[in-house]
């Protein structure tokens, strides 16, 4: 795939996944130039769009195909090294002139001489592709250590931007930090448990074995005064080394651990009472429980699971994006975007659907239809002299195929022509139907049309449909806690991120919190609503979401590209303004 160029494209914020595209939007992404987008200004007074926002070869035809590369940019870069810094579109730290922002290693141009003010004493860096950044949050000093250091940046020329592993297990630990060994025993029980309950059936197994006789145990010989005294030593300075390990802990990991030591000490009986093995389970964290209702668990309850060793814990399901992969005590273990350390034997890792739509030319028009459901193929026909449709092989599922407009109805059976000339059922397939083109339309506007009654998605330059796929959009129900419909109306992107992580409680009774980490290219159109990756499924051309336009990662990719507001090159999001308007979404049934 050739690589997109940023710099001609918009970028924004993130939406609610699979579960939360009907939650409200997170307040670090929020921003008061928001309120400035086309769709609150009224109908009668609509917005020019300015040349940014159009298509990158506006200045040279509407039919032009031929890239010219840009230049290889000579001058000096700037590596961001905190955990993310601001694009402005002056010198300034207003909120309201922010228009993007950059995560900690992303790699920008920019001038080479930086504008001392008092506002920032290091000097405003101009960026090459718009706007401005601070001097105190980076260095253009490729040789600084923490350049070399620099976070692993997204991968925009893979089918997804970062590795994604799916956590398969309940109370799995997010480490602040690479673990000591006895970190890693105090919270992970689970994997000593495992170990004893192996050697128990182990001790099981071998006693069902004959075994000759043991001889007579040799009786116990006496302990003098002085072993006796250096084992009580000996205790002591355990307890002692007990106390400091807890101080250095810190009061909540201390509190853990002396309940894994009360714990561990309860076991130590041969043969422990009913009493006492009851409650021994009673005091069991919620992911040791066989019997853990889910649904209860929230959010909160996780990020209370953290101290100043692990960040939280983790409900089965959860996916976090892996930044970095390596082994320590004989155990392989990934580093998150987000810095936390999680064990690698606890996690799956997903792969990203290749599934990708059409981008149309004088071969590819619409309609385009796409076989669809839970079958790996559908049968297609052949219309006889006689006037009967006879079954001639079959189409694959999600085939994109060409159809000439043309419909036959036989009973109640209806059937679509494709341009090859084979017939489908039109019950299998998923066509194409934009609604009619804004009459204020520029003629080389980007803009999107989603059919939700389609489940499909067309992308115009002006009237001229370009790419065009499937969507899965919001869930439909009588009950109003679990109606998850996609809104209907015309907005316009308000903001684009790279990647951004969605989680939420659920809205209705017996839903399970989610966490996403890392949610592909994401554009915000309406509050929490977004059009966005999901690599989580691949039931695309069926309702999935709660509420957010879900795409195949490879169409989300695409559009978020091809659509204002310009995400340029190492950029992490972008805010659209009144003077940089987002791209038209307008959905509809």
């Amino acid at each position: 795939m050739k690589a997109f160029r940023h710099s001609l494209l918009p970028s924004c914020l993130f939406v609610a996944l699979i579960a939360a595209c009907d939650s409200e939007t997170p307040k670090d992404t929020q921003n008061p130039a928001s309120s400035l987008q086309p769709s609150n200004l009224p109908a009668e007074a609509p917005v020019p769009v300015p040349p940014e926002a159009l298509h990158p070869e506006a200045t040279v035809s509407a039919t032009a195909t031929a890239e010219v590369p840009p230049e290889p940019w000579a001058g000096p870069f700037f590596v961001v090294t905190r955990s993310s810094t601001g694009i402005y579109a002056n010198q300034t730290f207003e909120r309201s002139q922010k228009i993007g922002y950059l995560e900690e290693g992303a790699k920008v141009a920019v001038h080479a001489d930086a504008v001392k003010t008092a506002n920032c004493r290091s000097g405003w860096y101009q960026l090459v592709d718009g706007g401005y950044v601070c001097g105190k949050h980076g260095t253009t000093n490729m040789k600084d250590e923490r350049v070399r250091h620099a976070p692993k940046q997204p991968n925009l020329e893979a089918v997804l931007p970062y590795t994604y592993a799916r956590n398969t297990k309940n109370g799995t630990p997010l480490y602040r930090g690479v673990p000591s060994k006895q970190q890693v025993r105090t919270y992970e029980p689970y994997l000593f448990e495992d170990a004893k309950k192996k050697e128990a059936e182990t001790k099981e197994e071998a006693k069902a074995e004959p075994k000759p006789a043991a001889p007579a145990p040799k009786p116990a010989e006496p302990v003098d005064e002085a072993t006796r005294k250096a084992r009580e030593d000996q205790q002591r300075r355990m307890a002692a080394l007990r106390a400091a390990r807890r101080a250095m802990l810190g009061e909540a990991a201390a509190a853990k651990l002396a309940a894994a030591e009360e714990q561990e000490a309860k076991t130590q009986p041969a043969s422990p009472t009913p009493t006492a093995e009851a409650d021994a389970g009673a005091s069991r964290e919620w992911w040791q429980k066989d019997d853990v209702e889910l649904h209860r668990i929230k959010l909160n309850d996780l990020n209370a699971d953290g101290d100043e060793v692990i960040s939280k814990r983790l409900v089965k399901g959860f996916y976090i994006a892996v930044e970095k992969v390596f082994d320590w005590d004989k155990r392989r273990w990934y580093r998150s975007t987000k810095g936390d350390i999680a064990p690698a034997d606890r996690f799956v890792v997903t792969r990203g659907s290749d599934f990708k739509g059409v981008e149309l030319d004088e071969t590819w028009r619409l309609p385009i239809g796409w076989v669809y459901g839970w079958k790996d193929k559908k049968p297609r026909y052949e219309l006889d002299d006689g006037g009967k449709f006879k079954p001639s092989g079959s189409v694959k599922h999600f085939e994109a195929i060409n159809l000439t407009g043309k419909e036959q109805t036989v009973g109640k059976t209806t059937f679509v022509e494709s341009a090859d000339g084979f017939w489908v059922r039109k019950r299998d397939l998923r066509i194409t139907k934009p609604g009619p083109v804004p009459d204020d339309v520029a003629v080389l506007e980007r803009w999107i049309d989603v059919n939700l009654s389609t489940q499909t998605v067309v992308l115009f330059e002006g009237a001229r449909p370009i790419y065009a796929s499937l969507i899965s959009s919001g869930k439909e129900h009588t009950d109003k806690d679990k109606d998850h419909r996609t809104p209907v109306g015309e907005f316009r992107i308000r903001e684009k991120h790279v990647t951004a992580t969605m989680d939420g409680d659920g809205t209705a009774a017996g839903d399970l919190p989610y966490s996403i980490e890392g949610v592909p290219y994401v554009m915000y159109f309406e509050g929490s609503y977004a059009l966005h990756g999901a690599f989580w499924h691949r039931n695309y051309g069926v309702r999935m979401s709660h509420g957010c336009v879900n795409l195949a990662p490879l169409d989300a990719k695409y559009i978020f590209f091809h659509s204002s507001p310009t995400i340029a090159d190492g950029w992490a999001g972008a805010w659209a303004t009144a003077e940089r308007p987002g791209s038209r979404v307008l959905v509809h049934e």
